[in-house]
């Protein structure tokens, strides 16, 4: 699952919001509520966006922020993921982060 943090996550809400990704494939998920999909349904209604997203996000040497459980020893760490790198960032309560180290991949 992805979650994003501080301003990124604004952003992608607001972007999701105002898309409409419609096509054959995905036209039944665009028929139910929000609050009537199951887990997957939501992620594939809402992965087309998502993606798009991530992508301008990239093309303007941005990244994306997200907790791992794999990778983040608790909720004060968190990965950004940059087009061709990730970092562990520990990230302080006033919301500055520290690189902890690279990742690979």
């Amino acid at each position: 699952m992805l979650v994003l943090v501080a301003s990124s996550i604004y952003y992608i809400c607001i972007a999701i919001v105002k898309a409409s990704v419609r096509n054959p494939d995905n036209d039944k998920l665009h028929t139910k509520s929000i609050f009537g999909l199951s887990d997957y349904e939501l992620h594939e209604r809402l992965r087309p966006t998502a993606d798009r997203i991530t992508q301008e996000i990239w093309m303007n040497n941005g990244y994306i922020t997200y907790f791992n459980a794999a990778l983040c020893p608790d909720t004060r760490y968190m990965i950004h993921e940059y087009r061709d790198t990730k970092e562990l960032v520990f990230v302080k309560p006033n919301g500055a982060a520290w690189v902890v180290k690279l990742l690979e991949g």
